[in-house]
């Protein structure tokens, strides 16, 4: 394998800190680039080649109560005409993407005030955002306006960082609808929150589906200073009959999504912090 090109985001540094970047790549097809944000509150656009064809600043004016960095991927909207990014400080931001120039504008921010480390998703004119603090929120596409919001009470004890990402029905994590039919009433998203249950969201009003609690499986030692329910993976669809969930402690999942039914569960492959699909009968997991 060769290294065709690499771009520094962050400014050399000699000190015992270093710069790390929260944010993830994703490829935009539709306008040929790969778009990744910066812990300085940037979204670049990179060609193939690697060159700058879009950027777009968050302003520290628009983050009144933490820091710019972006978390996870940026979502892209409308065949790649729209963007929208999420801060580690809860804030969530708009661009609109030019066709004649590299510079995007800000199209509209909103803050949640709660830490956001997953990536927002896109579907039909909802952008469904999920908080640290297993806050879901559903935001008019346009203008930013808040659609639905469901809370969970905070559990005490002790989290692991960051928290799961949203993952489609249909396994595909962002779809703007503009080539095919609009969300039905049946749309629904899977999450797992930090007290280790796993949810099914109804789309179009932030109801809930079911929701499977992985906890129960863990047997408590009185010995044990510190124990860790979270289900932090963002669950993984395979099939309209499998979703794989990763719980900290209790292990791997294989659930129905129709109801939450556990099909199967190996309590040895505890520990995940990842899952991804890979080929066919494959997925990709690490801890």
């Amino acid at each position: 394998m060769d290294l065709l090109w690499s771009r520094r985001f962050s400014t050399s540094w000699d000190g015992s800190y270093i710069a790390t970047q929260m944010s993830k790549p994703v490829i935009d097809h539709d306008q040929a680039r790969v778009y990744v944000g910066t812990d300085r509150g940037r979204i670049l656009g990179l060609g193939w080649n690697g060159k700058l064809q879009f950027k777009a600043h968050i302003s520290a004016t628009d983050i009144p109560t933490g820091g710019t960095a972006v978390a996870g991927a940026v979502a892209i909207g409308d065949q790649g005409r729209r963007l929208y990014a999420v801060t580690v400080s809860g804030g969530v931001h708009a661009f609109t993407v030019p066709t004649n120039r590299v510079a995007g504008g800000s199209q509209w921010s909103v803050q949640l005030g709660e830490p956001i480390s997953a990536s927002p998703v896109v579907v039909g004119e909802q952008l469904i955002v999920v908080t640290d603090a297993d806050t879901l929120t559903s935001l008019d596409r346009s203008n930013g306006a808040v659609l639905w919001t469901r809370r969970r009470p905070r559990q005490g004890g002790f989290a692991v960082a960051g928290h799961s990402g949203l993952e489609r029905e249909g396994g595909q994590q962002n779809m703007d609808y503009q080539n095919n039919d609009p969300p039905t009433g049946s749309e629904r998203l899977f999450v797992g929150y930090t007290d280790g249950s796993v949810g099914c969201i109804e789309v179009q009003t932030g109801g809930s589906c079911w929701e499977r609690d992985t906890s129960i499986d863990v047997p408590i030692d009185p010995s044990d200073v510190i124990t860790v329910f979270d289900v932090d993976t963002t669950p993984v669809w395979v099939s309209s009959s499998e979703l794989y969930v990763a719980s900290h402690a209790a292990g791997l999942y294989v659930l129905d999504p129709k109801n939450g039914t556990v099909l199967y569960r190996d309590p040895t492959l505890t520990g995940i912090s990842q899952m991804e699909r890979g080929g066919p009968n494959t997925l990709w997991m690490a801890s």
